[in-house]
Formats: C-alpha cells, structure tokens, sequence
C-alpha cells in the first residue's frame, strides 16, 4: 500500500502538479512581457490541451503586440518626421501632450520647453480671450483652415492655418493639430 501510495502521488505529480506549475510560471512570465514564452505540450488530455492553447494565444499575443509596435514606430516616424509642425494637446488642460521636430525648428522652444506648455504660450496674448470663446463653443469639434497668429519663442508672430481633429492620446481626449505657416505662403503668393 505504501509503495502503491508513492507511485500514486509520482504519476500525479507528473501528470497534474506539473503541467499546472508550468503552465502558472508560463502566465507568470508571458504576464510580465516575456512573449517567446511556451509550455511543453506532453499528451493529448485535457492538459495537453491546455498547453496547446495556451501557446496559441501565447503566439497570438506576440503577433498583436509585434503588430502594434510597428505601427506605433511608423505613426512616431510620421509624426516626427512630417515637414510641417504638427502637436498633441490635451483638450481639457490645453496642454501640449506631444510635438514634432518641424514645430521645435519654427517655434523656437526646445521639447522639454514645449512639456510644460500650453496652446495658450504660443498664442499672442491679446488673442487669447477670443481662443478660448472658441474652444468654450466647440472644444473638440474638426478644425479645418483655422487661421490664427502663434509667436515663437523669440517673441516673433505669425499667421498659421490651423488642420486638427480630435485623437484618443495616451488614454486622453487630444486634438492632432498641423498648422501650416501662411505668413510664408502669402509673401510667395506676392
């Protein structure tokens, strides 16, 4: 009897505790960013069944985040690299949430600078009474040929056509902005 007990706890052990340990150490892992994570797959019972489909969705998960990880580095690219200044703001606290290289060479302010910004430091002050009406009356709504003047850090103002719509950002209500410079254009039109 005892060595029948001990030869029933054995079998168990490798039949059951064992493909439930790792399959629990292989979520562990895939829960922590490990997606080259799989478990053995011994039999065709119901474990190994589980570990089949575990590294199923194991394979799935990687593909996703692979996939998404592309078009994030392609959307950064897109962004960073467009010709025309384009920004990121918080619809709410009208906070700059994120800016391309083309607005740091036309305005002037370095992207630490820009971080602790608003749309309301890139606008004349004077201006800034009727900017904000018109953000109370259609605070996310498309903004299509908006002109307005923004002033660079060197205090200088220009005229910008304004293209934006809102965007869901890093969890938050963001409006994706492209502002062409029109001072520059209208001096080419003469």
């Amino acid at each position: 009897l005892l060595a029948f007990g001990v030869l029933v706890g054995v079998v168990m052990t490798r039949r059951v505790i064992r493909p439930l340990r790792e399959l629990t150490d292989a979520s562990g892992r895939l829960a922590a960013g490990d997606r080259s994570v799989r478990v053995p797959v011994r039999s065709r019972d119901e474990f190994g069944r589980l570990g089949a489909a575990f590294n199923a969705m194991a394979t799935q998960v990687d593909a996703e985040v692979a996939a998404r990880t592309d078009a994030e580095a392609q959307w950064r690219m897109l962004f960073s690299e467009n010709p025309l200044p384009m920004w990121v703001v918080d619809i709410e606290t009208l906070a700059f949430l994120a800016v391309n290289n083309a607005a740091v060479e036309r305005y002037g302010w370095q992207p630490d600078e820009w971080a602790t910004m608003t749309i309301k430091d890139i606008r004349p002050t004077e201006d800034i009474p009727a900017m904000q009406a018109i953000l109370d009356r259609h605070p996310a709504g498309p903004m299509l040929g908006a002109m307005v003047r923004h002033r660079s850090k060197d205090g200088r103002v220009f005229e910008v056509e304004l293209n934006g719509r809102e965007v869901r950002f890093q969890g938050r209500r963001a409006r994706l902005t492209m502002g062409v410079d029109f001072t520059e254009r209208r001096t080419l039109e003469q």
